[in-house]
């Protein structure tokens, strides 16, 4: 599946019935969803920590800072479409909260910088549960310039929140499952 088809299905649920030009268009639904799609996608994949998109890793190289508050300036992944914690340690649990990002650079005092981040995800390696949500998502935020519906509207708000809720469910049930070290008190239950 790639980016036009989710454009398509999304304009499906709008009550478009013929696939569009998606380059060459200049019909105003296709205008609409081309410049919103980008936006849409990053909310989608912003509401929920979804295991496809979600990584950790080291950020390596700083920059050693002579002036200003910090003394180290990080320099961001490049598929990082934004950072959900900043640590300090490898072990991801020492939380950094003093430091300052402007774009795509992180200052901050810390030696050493690791974080978790949502990567940004081309379009055909998305899951099917999230291309779903996503379909949904897209609908329901054009319909009012699409259209301007408003039962249409309340439609599609519901089906986007069944599809959120699936898709949530599906993907938690993608990620390992957690174990806990055996202790005394453990075994015995």
């Amino acid at each position: 599946m790639d980016i036009n088809d989710i454009k398509f299905l999304a304009l499906q649920e709008l009550g478009r019935t013929e696939r569009p030009d998606f380059v060459g268009s200049d019909d105003n639904d296709v205008r609409i969803i081309n410049n919103q799609y980008d936006y849409i996608l990053s909310l989608a994949l912003e509401n929920y920590s979804w295991s496809f998109a979600n990584y950790k890793q080291e950020v390596e190289d700083p920059e050693e800072q002579t002036e200003g508050k910090y003394k180290y300036k990080y320099t961001l992944p490049e598929d990082c479409l934004f950072v959900r914690q900043r640590f300090t340690s490898d072990n991801y649990t020492s939380v950094l909260y003093d430091y300052e990002q402007v774009d795509d650079e992180l200052y901050c005092n810390s030696p050493q910088l690791y974080i978790s981040y949502t990567k940004k995800v081309a379009e055909k390696n998305l899951p099917s549960y999230f291309v779903d949500y996503l379909k949904y998502l897209l609908a329901s935020r054009l319909c009012q310039l699409v259209t301007g519906d408003g039962n249409l509207l309340q439609i599609l708000e519901q089906r986007k929140e069944q599809a959120f809720s699936n898709a949530r469910n599906v993907d938690i049930r993608q990620k390992p499952v957690k174990s806990l070290n055996v202790t005394a008190l453990t075994d015995i239950r």
